[in-house]
């Protein structure tokens, strides 16, 4: 995967890097994404936002998904994780399902804006796999980046 990786923008030292978090990361990766990719082309695409943060979203895609109304939400869901003393699969479905609740949300109405705060896409694997492998520092940034985007967009809009 490593070359088309680097086909796709991802420098051999941001492979190394992300290593050195978990030796495993990659394998990691990999498996969150085999069923979704019928080629390495197309594991390499959808394996880039584990490496980059958007850098930007979708018109249409924004507009449904990244709304003033899902502000008060990705605060509570930023706060939940930086608490967490441990990012795994279990930690984040309890606080994506605390925090949907909080804020009266299917989770799935939580689940699909987060998404794409934290890829870009509005497809990807399990959120319960994608955020602790992405680690709470980038989630975090990626949540609060949403956030900001969110902001600037209101802001234009009046």
């Amino acid at each position: 995967l490593r070359p088309f990786l680097m086909r796709e923008g991802v420098s051999d030292e941001e492979m190394k890097e992300a290593r050195t978090r978990d030796e495993n990361w990659l394998e990691q990766v990999v498996a969150s994404l085999q069923g979704r990719s019928k080629t390495l082309v197309e594991m390499a695409r959808s394996a880039k936002y584990f490496f980059h943060a958007p850098a930007s979203y979708e018109k249409k895609v924004a507009e449904k998904f990244l709304t003033a109304d899902m502000v008060p939400a990705f605060r509570s869901l930023t706060d939940r994780i930086r608490l967490l003393p441990r990012l795994d699969e279990s930690s984040v479905e309890r606080v994506m399902k605390a925090t949907a609740e909080e804020h009266q949300l299917k989770l799935v109405d939580l689940a699909q804006p987060v998404r794409v705060a934290l890829t870009g896409f509005t497809v990807s694997p399990s959120l319960y796999v994608v955020i602790p492998l992405l680690g709470a520092e980038a989630v975090v940034k990626r949540l609060e980046r949403a956030i900001a985007f969110i902001s600037a967009e209101s802001r234009a809009a009046t």
